[in-house]
């Protein structure tokens, strides 16, 4: 019960009507811009994929309590039950959290497609670690959502569409 309230308290800014689908919220865009899915961890941080419509581009982000400087770019240790990777995250403070987006999309993309846990270590001046990890159960059925509901989502009024047709 606490996860779907936390959910619904993180997710209520950005999203409409959410499917849940294991520890996943599958949901649109309020602004219409695009879709995502996320999850909440036990200590309220999220972890989630959003598209973009008019882009047609997905990024990684999360949510974690460490501090940082916009637009500044952090090492980070992914490990999930599939290996691990260094990646790098960039910084970008929204709404008074932490938004981490990660530069290594594929790692991330492949780690989740073949894990069912994954967890981030941020490296503290302290010389000690911050970690921060996630229940990713079920991220294929969640990330087919995810892709259902943007093949769906016509694009956006103001960009003219560039999609292939046949005429």
């Amino acid at each position: 019960m606490k996860s779907v309230l936390v959910a619904a308290t993180l997710f209520a800014s950005v999203a409409h009507a959410q499917t849940a689908i294991g520890p996943w919220y599958v949901s649109d865009m309020n602004d219409g811009a695009g879709s995502f899915v996320g999850t909440i961890n036990d200590s309220g941080g999220m972890f989630g994929k959003y598209c973009y419509v008019n882009s047609q581009s997905c990024v990684w982000m999360m949510t974690a309590d460490v501090g940082c400087e916009a637009g500044s770019e952090y090492p980070v240790l992914l490990n999930s039950d599939s290996g691990a990777a260094l990646v790098t995250v960039s910084c970008k403070p929204i709404d008074g959290k932490n938004r981490y987006f990660f530069n290594s999309y594929t790692d991330v993309d492949d780690a989740v497609a073949r894990s069912s846990r994954i967890g981030f270590a941020f490296p503290m001046e302290s010389g000690q670690f911050r970690v921060t990890r996630f229940d990713i159960r079920q991220s294929t059925a969640a990330m087919k959502a995810l892709e259902t509901r943007m093949r769906k989502r016509p694009e956006r009024p103001g960009r003219p569409a560039t999609r292939d047709t046949t005429l």
